[in-house]
């Protein structure tokens, strides 16, 4: 999409603003930072597959509206939500990388921000594990190989996964979607949704591979010390979420294939241990 369609799809007291364009990456969206003389926003418009995972555009802004009441999430600065569109204020700030997440009192940063996200108004958008998984596996059925695997994934999700909606969670908690220190923001909301909050920790760990140390250096801050029972749904938790990750990750790699998801479906699969 050439830079010039992308300000036609916005209002022209933002796109006469506009200077420059630059490229953002991201793993479902198409996202670009606008660059005006005064401030610079970040515009987000769906990817040609985004509407094969079934995103709630409506719940997303909802929860949105409610992260920047609470100082957590930046401004918005036009919204579309029929045509998928959402420009925010850009945080001049870098997203935390890996290397981050192995500093302990940054973490303690993050789980102080779990907290904040976990006592924002519940939305009404219960997690429903069965039906996402469920929607994930009909998108695989091309690959012999992804529907034995999956059929494994969505049996397990079935039996665990807990429809129980116990406050506001963001459930795509990774370092690209979080920003600062402090203040410390968090982006990407499309997938947020009430849900156990345990699940957000589980996401964060999962997906970058915490060890034992890290985790329970998150757990301790959010809980102020923990408990067995806590970490043992914590455990069952990070289960539910790489099975549900792994569908999404096959789902995306029927797609758009790329070797390195494809070695990273094996890894997860390790991981999950399915007989």
């Amino acid at each position: 999409m050439s830079y010039d369609t992308l300000l036609a799809l916005l209002p022209k007291k933002i796109s006469n603003k506009v200077k420059s364009i630059e490229p953002l990456s991201g793993l479902t969206n198409q996202s670009f930072k606008l660059i005006t003389n005064k401030y610079s926003y970040a515009l987000r418009i769906n990817a040609n597959h985004t509407e094969s995972f079934k995103i709630d555009r409506n719940r997303e802004l909802k929860i949105l509206e409610n992260a920047i009441k609470a100082g957590i999430s930046p401004e918005i600065i036009f919204k579309d939500s029929r045509n998928s569109i959402l420009v925010t204020l850009f945080i001049d700030q870098e997203p935390w990388v890996e290397q981050d997440l192995q500093d302990k009192e940054k973490l303690k940063l993050l789980a102080q921000l779990f907290r904040k996200i976990h006592t924002l108004p519940k939305s009404g958008y219960p997690f429903e594990p069965e039906g996402i998984a469920t929607n994930y596996f009909s998108n695989i059925q091309s690959i012999p190989r992804y529907v034995e695997f999956g059929k494994k994934c969505v049996s397990f999700i079935n039996q665990y996964g807990s429809i129980e909606a116990y406050c506001c969670c963001h459930n795509d908690v990774v370092v690209s979607n979080i920003i600062g220190f402090e203040p410390l923001f968090i982006v990407d909301w499309e997938y947020a949704s009430d849900n156990n909050p345990m699940f957000d920790i589980a996401s964060l760990s999962c997906f970058h591979g915490l060890n034992n140390s890290l985790e329970q250096t998150i757990l301790n801050e959010y809980f102020d010390g923990h408990s067995k029972q806590q970490y043992e749904e914590f455990l069952l938790q990070k289960r539910l979420y790489n099975a549900i990750y792994w569908l999404w990750l096959a789902s995306r790699h029927v797609m758009s294939p790329d070797d390195k998801q494809d070695k990273l479906l094996l890894d997860i699969e390790s991981r999950l241990g399915f007989k």
